[in-house]
């Protein structure tokens, strides 16, 4: 994907350093509502590339309702990169082989990613709704619930809308 392309260029020397910036773009609007749709039918995923972050910002002119935009702590692919080679054992890749720095790099940056994300309230809602052991739901049993799910939400470090 487009982390691996971007730490080739720091593996080949192209590139002394690269700063990788995670950040969460949340939004009333589901834009991704159809390539989901697509893939649980079983399609593939398309491929990320350049072209298509472009070609994405077509959708920028629509409105999604709330955004809210996480920035989270800027990582430098140079001391990551030595952290992971430090760590690995001569038997774990050959010489060369940066595959798992990359998905170490990946894994990384979503673990960040999913720290700084904000749990909106539909998602409060859905979830309640989804969980909930009989069909219907009072609204005065939902808010209830939804509150208990805001506390136990932040009790565990994690951020509501």
């Amino acid at each position: 994907g487009m982390i691996g392309v971007a730490l080739d260029a720091v593996f080949s020397g192209r590139v002394r350093e690269m700063v990788v910036v995670p950040i969460s773009i949340q939004y009333d609007r589901v834009v991704e509502g159809n390539s989901y749709s697509r893939q649980l039918l079983g399609m593939p995923k398309q491929k990320e590339s350049l072209r298509s972050l472009f070609a994405s910002s077509r959708y920028l002119k629509f409105n999604f309702g709330n955004v809210v935009v996480k920035i989270g702590d800027p990582v430098l692919a140079s001391s990551f990169v030595g952290q992971q080679r430090s760590k690995a054992r001569p038997s774990d890749a050959p010489a060369g082989d940066n595959r798992a720095v990359v998905s170490a790099l990946a894994h990384s940056l979503v673990w960040r990613i999913n720290r700084s994300t904000v749990v909106p309230p539909a998602c409060l809602v859905s979830t309640v709704l989804l969980t909930h052991a009989c069909r219907g739901i009072s609204l005065s049993e939902l808010v209830e619930n939804v509150h208990w799910l805001v506390e136990e939400i932040v009790s565990r470090g994690g951020l509501v809308w």
